[in-house]
């Protein structure tokens, strides 16, 4: 699943870089394979916060992952409705400062997933 998102990426980011880019299905495929990868993460994460013990932890953790996840795909769904607002000429001119945008957003996203994963191993791994 991951190496779909991952090559989705790869082929607009050349395309981008080549200045080829900038039909809306196109762009919209790139948005749609970040947040992809977020719901991965987003899983990932939520498989080790359910091995926490009931309690503050695993609540604030649960809740912090919540909020994060609103945040992202409301900027996410807010992106998108702006590439189906404008024109396909605007669309080129603005494609790729959406595209990094976007790219951005996801990686604020992960890297704060990454960052609640971390406080849970914590507590996952045996001390010795």
């Amino acid at each position: 699943m991951v190496r779909t998102y991952a090559a989705i990426l790869y082929n607009v980011a050349g395309d981008a870089y080549h200045k080829k880019i900038g039909t809306e299905t196109t762009t919209l495929s790139f948005l749609g394979a970040l947040r992809g990868l977020g719901a991965i993460c987003h899983i990932l994460v939520q498989d080790t916060v359910t091995k926490l013990k009931d309690g503050h932890l695993k609540n604030k953790i649960t809740h912090a992952m919540d909020t994060y996840s609103r945040v992202f795909y409301k900027k996410m769904n807010n992106l998108e409705d702006e590439v189906a607002r404008i024109t396909e000429q605007k669309l080129q001119q603005k494609v790729t400062t959406m595209l990094q945008y976007g790219f951005e957003r996801a990686a604020v996203y992960i890297f704060l997933l990454i960052e609640a994963r971390k406080v849970a191993l914590k507590y996952l791994t045996p001390k010795e």
